[in-house]
């Protein structure tokens, strides 16, 4: 997934080269931001494939602590009540298919959303320098973790990453509350 993000900035650059000179001062530094851009177009559906996972774990983990299929005489009441009999040994392999599937979209979309961090803040960090520097022209000097604009630059781009991060481990969270443990005797 970092091999397609790096290639889609790598085509972004490439395209810039074909603007003619003097459109703007780093024609490239915007194609990383419209790459980045685009995938933050894509973050509710990445942020919605990243929370199937613990949806899919809760899932198994709920009907696992139910032990319902121990219950006496629960698959005639189920039967009764609901008008369908239930296999619990076929409820349990589709369970442990959906939760499969749900690993696999967490892993697949978590690249995605810390690419879209790490490109977000590359750009936002050039364009502090761009802004404090009027285009790499003057006043070189405040790019120095000395001048507070910069630093504050720095800090605001690389906490970008950590922002992204975090949004979506609470996305996750909020759906995925910790597992009830036993406490233990006193006495």
């Amino acid at each position: 997934m970092g091999l397609v993000i790096t290639i889609l900035m790598v085509i972004a650059a490439w395209i810039t080269s074909l603007f003619p000179g003097g459109i703007m001062i780093a024609p490239a530094v915007f194609a990383f931001g419209l790459v980045a851009f685009g995938f933050l177009g894509m973050g509710p559906i990445t942020i919605a494939v990243d929370s199937y996972g613990p949806v899919t774990d809760n899932a198994q983990s709920v009907f696992e602590l139910s032990t319902i299929e121990t219950l006496p005489g629960i698959e005639e009441e189920i039967s009764r009540d609901f008008g369908f009999r239930p296999s619990f040994a076929r409820a349990k392999d589709y369970l442990e298919a959906n939760d499969g599937a749900g690993n696999t979209f967490k892993a697949t979309a978590k690249p995605v959303l810390i690419g879209t961090a790490v490109v977000g803040a590359t750009t936002m960090i050039f364009s502090i320098i761009m802004l404090l520097t009027s285009g790499l022209t003057v006043d070189m000097d405040k790019l120095s973790i000395l001048h507070p604009q910069f630093l504050l630059g720095l800090v605001m781009g690389g906490a970008m990453i950590y922002w992204f991060t975090g949004a979506s481990m609470q996305a996750v969270q909020a759906q995925h509350p910790p597992r009830f443990r036993r406490r233990k005797s006193v006495g």
